[in-house]
């Protein structure tokens, strides 16, 4: 159960990402080529443009495009797939507190499902920053590790209501990571990093 549910909500995380950079892509008058989910050897492949393959883990993916504007259009298109994710998040964590009741998740009394929803995002997304603030001030990471301990005991429990929120707290937590900007990984913060330093290099914006 706790492996099944894993590489689902992997596949899930990934997918809702991807989709974010597809629709952000197709608003800035761009063009889609190539999609690719997942790592590792393909388990399908469909020819055609746009092309889509399946990786055998589902961790990351990748969408090749053209016809998206330098500059902030790019910015748009790097930042999309984050935005879906924190859309992801505030859903799942609202429907579990509508179908179950906020008060039974961590932190959920009081402010209604919708206030629950909101801050339960914000707080995930969060944690990756505060937890780099904390290695560089404090040279600790305790509150990362809590968090993961936590998000564990509740994959381990296998109870669906906890399962909804590990999933919010995970997606919260996949856009926060996909934002830090790692030029060797090639994160969507380097690439939104490279495009609003193209923009100011220019002297402009490229619309």
């Amino acid at each position: 159960m706790t492996v099944v549910f894993a590489f689902l909500l992997l596949a899930f995380l990934t997918s809702v990402h991807e989709a974010g950079h597809w629709i952000a892509i197709r608003l800035r008058g761009g063009r889609v080529m190539r999609l690719t989910l997942g790592r590792g050897g393909p388990v399908f492949r469909r020819k055609g443009e746009p092309s889509f393959a399946l990786g055998l883990l589902p961790i990351g993916g990748r969408i090749d495009y053209d016809g998206v504007p330098d500059g902030t259009g790019q910015a748009v298109v790097a930042v999309s797939g984050a935005v879906a994710n924190l859309c992801a998040a505030g859903l799942l964590f609202l429907s579990g507190a509508l179908l179950v009741g906020a008060d039974l998740f961590p932190a959920g009394e009081g402010g209604g499902p919708f206030h629950f929803a909101l801050e339960a995002t914000a707080t995930w997304f969060w944690i990756v920053p505060g937890a780099l603030a904390d290695l560089l001030v404090h040279q600790r990471v305790e509150g990362m590790g809590r968090a993961i301990w936590f998000l564990y005991d509740l994959l381990a429990r296998g109870q669906w209501a906890g399962l909804l929120y590990l999933a919010g707290a995970s997606s919260a937590l996949w856009a926060s990571l996909n934002l830090l900007p790692i030029p060797g990984l090639g994160t969507d913060g380097w690439h939104l990093v490279r495009s609003l330093a193209g923009t100011l290099k220019a002297g402009g914006t490229h619309d």
